[in-house]
């Protein structure tokens, strides 16, 4: 019965300590700070005429962010966070498109590494999908803030986003 008991207690132990699946966690806003929510998992914010979405309920990656410059100026825009300002690899990829939709020319997707600093020309956007916001695979109940920064001349405007990883419990899109 004691050998019984302490296998019960090792097995209960080790699933405690068992982690999600890496592709099985989302982040979650923790509240919306600067942004409004757009939609489930959905926000949507506007900072120096660029119009900001965030998605956290796609299927292809844990965090798309898009910013789309409408204005007629061009603006300098850095994504991620603080604390993964030095890490050299990538956090994701990001490519830039057209807003009126055509196809030529397109950017290819490109390494993006944290608030590394890319220019957005009038009527385009550039779209962002972020896998490891923090530069290491995510961890259930990893805390991070998102920083979106745009920059026109000498006006500079921070979006904030704070974020969980969580286990996903839906069907992502």
């Amino acid at each position: 019965m004691g050998r019984l008991s302490a296998t019960w207690v090792v097995a209960c132990l080790a699933a405690c300590h068992t982690s999600l699946p890496e592709s099985n966690l989302r982040y979650r806003a923790e509240r919306s700070g600067d942004w409004q929510q757009a939609g489930v998992d959905q926000y949507a914010a506007v900072a120096l005429g660029a119009r900001c979405r965030v998605d956290l309920a796609r299927a292809d990656t844990r965090i798309h962010v898009v910013v789309e410059n409408p204005t007629d100026s061009v603006l300098r825009v850095a994504l991620g966070t603080e604390s993964a300002r030095s890490h050299p690899d990538a956090i994701g990829d990001c490519r830039l498109r057209p807003l009126d939709g055509q196809r030529e020319p397109v950017h290819d997707y490109q390494p993006y590494r944290s608030l590394e600093g890319l220019e957005v020309e009038s009527g385009w956007r550039l779209e962002f999908f972020l896998e490891r916001p923090l530069g290491r695979a995510p961890t259930i109940g990893q805390y991070l803030v998102l920083l979106v920064e745009l920059e026109r001349g000498d006006e500079r405007q921070f979006l904030q986003l704070p974020l969980m990883a969580r286990g996903w419990s839906g069907t992502p899109r």
